[in-house]
């Protein structure tokens, strides 16, 4: 590291009372973990402990009092990312089931992704031909649907045209996605401190899918070539592997589909709200200012969770629960992909009817070509389709239900997860009806439609999506 050259890139302030301020990005991570892991035994400040790094090595640093000593904040102080392309949408979210995840992945909303391919992990010819008949519908009934979608609502005189016909593009690609196999390739990535990256990696390892257990190995290897001072070394506790590997084979995911099966009525129409806890008195007496006085588009304060905490339980089609997954405030269990709960019924309706019949006919020989797999219930959720509904299972504080429900009851969020986010708000007034307190909760309880604003959600280079220059 260059002191000199760095310091071109470091910005620096200083307050009236003689503060001193540095913001920076461009060291290493391991660099810039041990230079602010040093303010916990050094009075010297940045510029000193920045010297005292470059001097000895962050490598050794990493080494003895991370890998070696255990203390992990220190890991907590470096961050890097990594792209995982061509993984199928298992994978995907399971790179995304962690509390830390920070990243992105291809959008089935916006993208025809059906060029990306698909994962066959059994690759025989029966695997492959419930692939090609999932894609070989999707692309076909792309053009018809575009045209069915512009009868069912027209343009409007004051809609611009070109906004017009991305807007009805992106509601096509809104309906035919429920008809791509979870084995369907994506493109997603994740930013993470080392910390997080340790500990994600440290289970996904073990999970029963070779996809994504192979996938977390090579992304250790991948950190363990890159910072080798904060992962090799690392001690690792057999008793702690068996753990996480015991864990893995019964918890990847949640069984609860099979386990409803006599008792479907639970769900009372798909849709569960219970009320963990609610301190009534805390919310009137404590928050009921800052509650009340809650402007719109202003998140509530965390500390409010205090106050609350909430079940809920739901049917979706795994399409729409890969967009409410990214809520990772709530705590979530990860669905098994079955096809017990049928198909969302929303994106048969959007069909033209010559489709929709089609697509009827589609889903139950494909569900009888599944069944003749030779694959355990894990291995088969590759070849169903994401239009099946999973039962998702949050839970939720307060604070946290409220953003959620605010941000997915908008027009532009998918049909399917926005009946959902409404569902959730009703409810929620319905257990902070005791409440003395008339809380703002900002939810659009506006009409569905085909919202123009769904065309300015695009990226463009120019007058050039990105989604077309990057075919």
């Amino acid at each position: 590291m260059n002191l000199k050259k760095l310091s071109k890139l470091f910005t620096r302030r200083k307050t009236s009372t003689g503060a001193n301020i540095t913001i920076w990005d461009e060291m290493e991570p391991e660099e810039s973990a041990m230079v602010q892991a040093l303010n916990s035994r050094s009075p010297g400040g940045f510029w000193k402990n920045l010297l005292l790094v470059i001097k000895e090595g962050a490598e050794k640093f990493m080494e003895k009092f991370y890998s070696k000593y255990g203390h992990k904040s220190i890991a907590d102080c470096a961050s890097t990312t990594a792209a995982f392309d061509d993984i199928s949408m298992l994978a995907a979210k399971e790179v995304q089931n962690f509390w830390a995840y920070n990243g992105q992945e291809t959008s089935t909303r916006y993208i025809d992704v059906t060029g990306l391919g698909y994962l066959d992990p059994l690759g025989t010819e029966q695997s492959k031909a419930i692939m090609e008949r999932w894609f070989d519908f999707y692309k076909k009934s792309l053009e018809p649907t575009m045209a069915h979608l512009k009868i069912v609502r027209p343009k409007k005189d004051d809609e611009d045209e070109s906004k017009y016909s991305t807007m009805i593009e992106k509601r096509a690609y809104d309906v035919l996605g429920s008809f791509l196999p979870a084995g369907a390739r994506t493109n997603a990535s994740c930013h993470m401190e080392l910390r997080n990256w340790d500990e994600k990696l440290s289970y996904m390892i073990h999970h029963p899918l070779s996809e994504i257990s192979s996938l977390a190995k090579e992304t250790f290897d991948g950190l363990c070539e890159r910072y080798s001072s904060t992962f090799i070394k690392k001690k690792v506790y057999e008793e702690s592997e068996n753990y996480r590997k015991d864990f893995m084979e019964k918890f990847s995911y949640e069984r609860a589909n099979l386990e409803y099966k006599n008792s479907y009525n639970a769900l009372r129409k798909g849709f569960d709200f219970s009320t963990n806890f609610q301190h009534n008195i805390m919310l009137e007496t404590h928050y009921g200012d800052l509650l009340e006085s809650r402007p719109v588009k202003t998140d509530v304060p965390k500390i409010v969770n205090e106050c609350g905490s909430y079940r809920i339980e739901f049917l979706i089609d795994f399409r729409s629960h890969r967009d409410l997954q990214r809520q990772r405030s709530a705590l979530q269990r990860v669905p098994l992909l079955t096809y017990f709960y049928g198909f969302e019924e929303w994106y048969l309706e959007q069909l033209p009817e010559d489709v929709r019949n089609g697509a009827l006919r589609l889903i139950d020989e494909q569900i009888i070509a599944i069944e003749g797999l030779d694959c355990n219930d894990e291995i088969s959720q590759y070849y169903l389709a994401m239009g099946f509904k999973v039962l998702d299972v949050f839970t939720v504080p307060l604070a946290d239900l409220i953003y959620i429900i605010e941000l997915r009851t908008a027009t532009t969020v998918h049909p399917t997860a926005r009946k959902i986010a409404l569902q959730m708000y009703s409810s929620l007034k319905d257990s902070l009806s005791n409440v003395k307190l008339d809380i703002p909760i900002y939810a659009d309880e506006s009409e569905d439609d085909f919202d123009i604003k769904r065309a300015d959600q695009d990226l463009f280079i120019g007058d050039k999506r990105i989604s077309e220059i990057t075919k």
